[in-house]
């Protein structure tokens, strides 16, 4: 009988959110499950209470508790476990107008002497690995990949029967300073087609929309499989 490769997930988010489910749970599952198992661990104590030692912990890239990652990457060390840190984000240069800047500048020496320490870090996109690699040397690039068992298609329950042309944006608040470059363009777009526009915003809308009319929002949704679902639903056109 083959023995399992057994990985631990170190994550502080539940993994059926937007992103453990992308970079993590979806991709995990599509493993063998008589050659991988995986675990989710959301602190050391898990991991100890565990009746046997992992061949794998995987951080995720949510470092909110920096003092129990340290613990846990000297615990792997001593037991002779491979670690893989998993970054989707320049978390080490994140702009000032960020809602999360004071953060991770007060965090990111922490950050780096992490990324030193672990025998692996994983990234989405090349970019991000020219960046990382003056960290750690061992970098493997995984792209985002859209799970189809997810995302089944355009279903439109919601388009307007009126023919009005739906456009939408999808995005969380941490994204504000960005948007602001093309609120005058949709503010334009709905004064010369006022009859003819239906915004739809899901997890953020700036103040300057509120005030339009044709204009709907959901608030932020951080189950994924849910998220999807109503995007599915929302029938846009342009996003």
């Amino acid at each position: 009988m083959t023995k399992k490769t057994r990985v631990w997930v170190f994550s502080l988010a539940d993994l059926n959110t937007c992103a453990p489910r992308i970079r993590l749970l979806s991709p995990f599952s599509y493993f063998p499950k008589e050659e991988f198992e995986f675990v989710y661990a959301p602190s050391l104590n898990a991991i100890l209470r565990l009746p046997y030692l992992p061949d794998i912990i995987v951080f995720h890239r949510n470092l909110y508790r920096l003092q129990e990652i340290g613990k846990i990457i000297e615990f792997a060390r001593r037991h002779l476990i491979k670690t893989v840190m998993e970054i989707d984000d320049l978390i080490t240069h994140v702009p000032a107008q960020h809602l999360s800047h004071p953060f991770y500048q007060k965090t990111k020496n922490f950050m780096i002497e992490s990324f030193k320490k672990v025998d692996i870090i994983t990234v989405t996109t090349n970019r991000l690995k020219e960046y990382y690699i003056e960290y750690n040397s061992n970098i493997h690039v995984l792209p985002n990949l859209i799970d189809e068992r997810i995302w089944t298609g355009r279903r439109g329950k919601e388009k307007p029967e009126d023919g009005r042309i739906t456009i939408g944006y999808s995005g969380s608040p941490t994204h504000a300073y960005d948007f602001k470059k093309v609120i005058p363009a949709l503010e334009y777009i709905s004064l010369k087609y006022a009859d003819k526009i239906f915004f739809k915003f899901f997890g953020y809308m700036p103040d300057e929309m509120r005030a339009i009319k044709n204009v709907s929002y959901i608030p932020l949704i951080y189950l994924y499989q849910e998220y999807a679902d109503i995007l599915m639903d929302s029938n846009l056109d342009f996003a």
